[in-house]
C-alpha cells in the first residue's frame, strides 16, 4: 500500500516529536540538594551559552551608557549600530518551570543582576572578580539568575528573576533613552518583551 503525502507527513512529524521528546528526556537535572539544614537548593547545570544582542517589542536596542555604566533602550538609526551591547547569555537547565539565563556584557565582566530594595526590586550592572557561572558554591549567586521565556509571539522573550520570582526586565513604553528597569510583568508603560538577535 502507498502512502500518501499527508499520511508521510504526519509521521515524520510525529517521529520528529518523539526524537524531540527523547533528547529532553535524556537532558539530566542534577536536581536538588538538601544541606544539613533541611534547606532545598537546586542545582543548576550550565548547557551552552550565545553572544547576542537584546530588542524591545517596540524595536529600542540595549545599550550602555559610558559616564554611568546604565543599561538603556534607544532606537538606534544609521550607522550607529555599533552602540549596541553584545551580550553573552549563558543557558542553565534548572528543576524549575523555565530555561534560567545569566546576562553579561561581552569581553567585560559586568554582569546584570536583581536586588530588592524595600518593597522594589532593581537591576543593577555587577563587576563580577568570582566567576559567575559557577552557581553550585553559592546561594547568593541567584541574583545573577533570570527564567528565560519565550511568550505566545513568536520569538519574544522574557527576563523574570529567579531570586525575585514576579519581576521582569523592562524597559520604558515609549520613551526614549530610559534606563532597563524591573518591573510587575503588569506594570503600565514598561515593555517586558526581548527579541534575541
Amino acid at each position: 500500500m502507498i502512502k500518501s503525502q499527508s499520511e508521510h507527513l504526519g509521521s515524520v512529524k510525529e517521529l520528529t516529536s518523539n526524537i524531540s521528546f527523547f533528547l529532553s528526556t535524556e537532558t539530566i537535572v542534577k536536581g536538588v540538594k538538601i544541606s544539613a539544614t533541611g534547606e532545598r537548593r537546586f542545582v543548576f547545570e550550565r548547557i551552552n551559552s550565545l553572544e547576542c544582542t537584546l530588542t524591545d517589542n517596540s524595536q529600542k536596542d540595549i545599550i550602555c551608557t559610558s559616564e554611568d555604566l546604565k543599561l538603556q533602550a534607544v532606537t538606534l538609526k544609521g550607522g550607529n549600530c555599533s552602540h549596541k551591547v553584545n551580550f553573552k547569555l549563558v543557558q542553565y537547565i534548572s528543576p524549575n518551570d523555565g530555561q534560567t539565563v545569566v546576562l553579561s556584557i561581552r569581553n567585560h565582566n559586568f554582569y546584570i543582576s536583581c536586588s530588592m530594595t524595600g518593597d522594589k526590586a532593581e537591576l543593577n550592572l555587577e563587576v563580577k572578580i568570582t566567576h559567575v557561572e559557577d552557581l553550585r558554591s553559592d546561594p547568593d549567586m541567584k541574583r545573577f539568575l533570570f527564567f528565560n521565556r519565550e511568550g505566545p509571539e513568536i520569538c519574544l522573550h522574557t527576563f523574570e528573576s529567579v531570586k525575585y520570582r514576579g519581576w521582569f526586565i523592562s524597559t520604558a513604553y515609549e520613551k526614549e533613552n530610559e534606563p532597563l528597569e524591573m518591573c510587575r510583568v503588569d506594570s503600565a508603560y514598561r515593555l517586558t518583551k526581548f527579541k534575541i538577535n
